[in-house]
């Protein structure tokens, strides 16, 4: 049985192309990437990071497929201002 090749945050960060750290973690607690904790240390799978990479590809060919005009731009990767929520809300 061969192991899963497991990174930390800082190195999902990296990988990802430089998503910041806090991005990542808040993608763990968004249950968006799932964790695996390794004695103290919360590690991520390199499936759950190619599986979210493969869903934003995804993503993006069902919105070129539907045109520009039908979906509104969002930054990719989303940033922490992104998934604050809006003033009034609590």
């Amino acid at each position: 049985m061969a192991l899963e090749t497991l990174h930390s945050v800082e190195s999902a960060s990296k990988l990802l192309g430089g998503v910041s750290p806090w991005t990542i973690r808040a993608w763990l607690s968004l249950w968006r990437l799932r964790r695996t904790r390794v004695g103290g240390m919360v590690m991520i799978a390199e499936s759950e990071l190619k599986a979210l990479f493969v869903m934003r590809m995804d993503r993006r060919e069902q919105d070129a497929a539907l045109g520009s005009e039908s979906i509104p731009e969002v930054p990719w990767p989303p940033t922490v201002e992104l998934l604050l929520l809006p003033e009034g809300w609590t």
